[in-house]
């Protein structure tokens, strides 16, 4: 399968997100990385120029778009693929979801463990008021299966406190602690600092831990109602 230029979905599609991960970049990487690949910079430039219309003016002063040729999907390096795609989807699955009607290889590198790891469901309630179709539910449980740690955090969260299950909801919060969710580490802290003794003090490293975390971009007060709100739903809703 070939990817135009003048392709309505994948083009405009592809060169945002190459656009917006580029931003992330880093200007200064140089041409070679220690490993002897190219940079992610310099990567992404060949991504521009493969996926970029070029402009030019004819003698007349009438415009022309002069389109580069036709380059195949399955030259995009995978790797690099599958970061975009996962960068993306950070923020927002219905993105990942389009990019998924693209082409085959689009497809397949959705599917990668990485990128569902990764992808957002902030946007699915964790105790649903109304059934989930089916499309949902395989996409939700595929992301639990595997390992995403929002996904493990509101299975915890269940599991613990809705289910009385503690055995299982304190594995899947610990879970999604060491994948660094931090609703999941706040939770999971407190309630081994309240279980006393040895448990209290790694609650306390844990908690500490996030208090000098180098990116602090963490809320006291979400981490306190995210796992409060829908069992609050819920009990209203018995």
């Amino acid at each position: 399968m070939v990817f135009s230029t003048d392709n309505s979905v994948a083009n405009p599609l592809l060169t945002a997100i190459i656009d917006g991960l580029a931003t992330e970049l880093s200007v200064a990487d140089t041409s070679v990385s220690s490993s002897g690949h190219p940079s992610s910079s310099i990567r992404m430039g060949v991504l521009r120029q493969r996926t970029h219309q070029k402009n030019t003016t004819s003698s007349h002063g009438i415009k022309r778009t002069k389109k580069h040729p036709k380059t195949t999907i399955a030259s995009l390096p995978k790797d690099l693929l599958v970061d975009i795609l996962a960068h993306v989807g950070s923020s927002s699955f219905i993105d990942v979801f389009n990019a998924k009607q693209c082409c085959k290889d689009f497809l397949e590198a959705t599917e990668e463990h990485y990128v569902i790891q990764r992808i957002s469901i902030d946007k699915f309630p964790m105790i649903p008021w109304y059934p989930q179709s089916d499309n949902v539910c395989s996409f939700l449980m595929n992301c639990f299966d595997k390992g995403n740690p929002e996904s493990l955090f509101r299975r915890g969260i269940i599991d613990y406190f809705e289910k009385a299950e503690v055995e299982s909801g304190m594995e899947y919060l610990k879970m999604a602690s060491k994948k660094e969710h931090t609703e999941a580490t706040y939770v999971y802290g407190m309630i081994l600092l309240s279980q006393g003794d040895r448990m209290s003090d790694q609650g306390l490293k844990l908690l500490n831990s996030m208090r000098n975390s180098l990116s602090r971009c963490w809320n006291v007060d979400d981490c306190r109602n995210k796992p409060k709100t829908p069992l609050k739903i819920k009990s209203s809703s018995n």
